[in-house]
């Protein structure tokens, strides 16, 4: 338990020399835990979507709708989907650093990365903040938060491949850039095969 909270204290005041640690032991199961209380806590602090003016009136009627299930419907994507989200990246993370060189274990990859999402728990004073007061700190807390994760994340990928810095960043993004990759050869090839078909259509 004791070497437990030092991990949590470690990750926020020492991350790299902790995630040094956690990639060497590879605490799977207290990586799950961390994983399932963060998203917990970004669900309880998530906002409800707000209601436009200029939403096209079927969007919101649809908002409007899932309004009062909104919580629950964030929590079952929390639990089900961003699990296996984040299982498909780890994957993904963990080819691109073998392909660069790295070695290291899957469930290495996953226990740092798992850990680097510790300061997402930090969310919750500034979400109180929102719900108590006038004042949204949420969208700047948030996105201040997630910087910071990801800067972990690469530290969690460089020290679970013994990689260098440039090339865990570079690891980092591979999965990002094939996708983006994907997606404009797929719009690409839309646009060339579908693109006469439906001007002959509006013709």
């Amino acid at each position: 338990m004791n070497r437990f909270i030092d991990r949590l204290y470690g990750v926020l005041f020492t991350p790299v020399a902790t995630l040094r640690e956690v990639a060497r032991e590879a605490p799977v199961l207290q990586a799950i835990g961390i994983y399932i209380l963060v998203s917990l806590i970004g669900v309880i602090f998530q906002p409800a979507p707000v209601l436009s003016s200029d939403l096209p009136a079927p969007m919101k009627e649809f908002l409007t709708r899932i309004g009062p299930f909104w919580q629950q419907l964030t929590l079952l994507g929390a639990l089900l989907v961003g699990p296996f989200l984040f299982l498909v990246m780890v994957a993904a993370w963990h080819l691109s650093a073998e392909l660069m060189g790295g070695q290291g274990k899957a469930k290495a990859i996953l226990s740092t990365l798992a850990f680097a999402r510790l300061p997402g728990i930090l969310i919750a004073p500034f979400g109180l903040i929102a719900q108590a007061t006038q004042l949204n700190p949420l969208p700047t807390a948030g996105a201040l938060l997630g910087i910071w994760v990801i800067i972990l994340q690469v530290v969690g990928i460089r020290e679970s491949y013994g990689l260098s810095t440039g090339k865990a960043i570079l690891v980092y993004l591979l999965p990002y850039i094939v996708l983006g990759l994907v997606i404009g050869l797929m719009i690409s090839l839309g646009a060339v095969f579908l693109g006469p078909i439906l001007g002959d259509l509006i013709q």
